[in-house]
This record gives C-alpha cells, structure tokens and sequence, in this order.
C-alpha cells in the first residue's frame, strides 16, 4: 500500500475569516472559501481555478499554493502540482506546510515514475520529522521498486547478450556455409593421376616412335612392301583403340575436389 499525500489543511479556511473585512481580503478570502468547497464537492477543476486566483492576489501565501497542489494532483495534471508544490515548499516559518509539501512532491514525483528524486523527497521530509511513518514506507516502497528496476535491468542485458550471440553464432555458421558452398560451386581440378599421364605418355609414344614413318615420296618400294605397313598401322591403331576404351571406363572416385 502507498500512502498519498497529505490531504487539504483546513485551519487555511479559518486563517483567512481570522483576517481584517477589507474589500480585497475578503475577494480572496472568498476564492479561497470557494476553492475549498470544491476541492471537498470533487470538483478540481473549478477548484484549481479559485486557488489560482486567489494566488495571484496573495503570492506570498504558502497555503494556497499547497492547496493548489492538491487540486492539481486530484485532476491528475502531476507536473502542475509539482510546480505548485515546489513554490509552497520554500516557506520556511511554516513547518508544517513546508514538509507537507515535500511529501506531496515526493507522491508526485512517483506518480511521474522519477523514482530517484521522490526518494530523496522523502528523506528530506524525514530529515525535517524523523518520526513521519507514512514519509518512511514511502520512501521503503520507493526504493524497492528502484530495486525491481534495477533488476529486470539487469536481466533485460542479459537477455539481450544471449540475443546478440545466438545472432553471432548464426552468422558464423552462415559464413562458414557461404564458403563451404564457394568451396562446391569452384572445384579444383583433381591431380594429374598415373592413368593421365600414361595416357600423354602414350599419345606422345603414338605421336614419335609407334607410328611408323610415313615414308617420302622419292622412296621406292613394292606394291606388296606397302600393303604390310598398311596392315601394320592398322593394326597398331586398333591396339591403341582398345587402350583407350578400357581407359573411359573407370569413373573418378578420389577425395573431394
């Protein structure tokens, strides 16, 4: 439970019939009187009024504006009654209205979620009347919501930490896919094996020596000379053929390329 503030000091009604019937006191008084019987009806708004002109009249009363204050906080317009609150706290001969108005700055503040400066509202009325119970759970309350604060703080860090490194782990396993796709898509070309290179070797055997020499045309031979090397090439092309053929048919089934 949070205590609210103090409520509407009522000897501010007596004060004002106490002074002299003078046409101008009695204008105020009256604004005052009104401003009262507002407050008490729940009509703030026409309370906020009367406070504020009797205010203008009489700006060194301290009264009207802490009860200006309270017609402000009653409307729910916070940073108005703090502006209020602040003004009636700087009289110093009236005590009372002084740490009423500190502790009303205080249930303010909160209500405006300062935490840190309705704290230290409250150690100030503490610091004026030590024995202020509702100024000390107040002030009890406030600090444990400052706790709880700090705490989901604390736990909203965390949590966006293991955000942050899920969504760093996730990058680095779409990189490492990026270059292991890279890796697919450009295949070294597999080492030259012993099959490719007796393969040159016998292309270059079949280039020079296997292949008989094409005789020239100044050579002379007989019609039955020329029909065995003919037979002969032929037949060592068919022996190459048959190399290569065995050859095309194994598959590649080395490492990865």
């Amino acid at each position: 439970m949070f205590y609210s503030f103090h409520s509407l000091i009522l000897f501010l009604l007596i004060s004002a019939l106490s002074l002299p019937a003078t046409g101008f006191s009695e204008s105020v008084n009256s604004r005052v009187r009104q401003g009262i019987s507002h407050y008490y009806d729940g009509r703030f708004k026409e309370s906020v009024e009367s406070f504020s002109s009797a205010g203008v009249d009489r700006p060194e009363d301290s009264r009207i504006f802490y009860n200006l204050g309270n017609a402000h906080y009653r409307e729910g317009k916070f940073q108005e009654a703090l502006q209020s609150y602040n003004q009636s706290a700087q009289d110093e001969k009236n005590q009372v209205i002084q740490k009423n108005s500190i502790y009303n700055t205080g249930n303010t503040l909160v209500k405006l979620d300062k935490l840190e400066e309705a704290a230290s509202a409250y150690e100030k009325v503490l610091t004026l009347d030590p024995s202020d119970m509702n100024a000390k759970y107040n002030l009890e309350y406030v600090r444990q919501k400052l706790r709880e604060k700090e705490k989901q703080k604390q736990e909203s860090g965390k949590n966006k930490k293991k955000g942050e490194d899920r969504t760093s782990d996730k990058d680095k396993e779409k990189n490492q896919s990026n270059r292991e796709g890279k890796k697919e898509e450009n295949p070294s070309s597999p080492p030259d094996s012993a099959e490719s290179k007796n393969k040159n070797s016998e292309n270059k055997n079949q280039d020079t020596s296997e292949l008989p020499e094409k005789p020239t045309l100044e050579a002379k031979i007989s019609k039955e000379e020329a029909e065995k090397l003919l037979q002969g090439l032929t037949e060592d092309l068919k022996d190459i053929s048959r190399m290569q053929a065995g050859k095309t048919k194994t598959a590649y089934e080395g490492n990865d390329w």
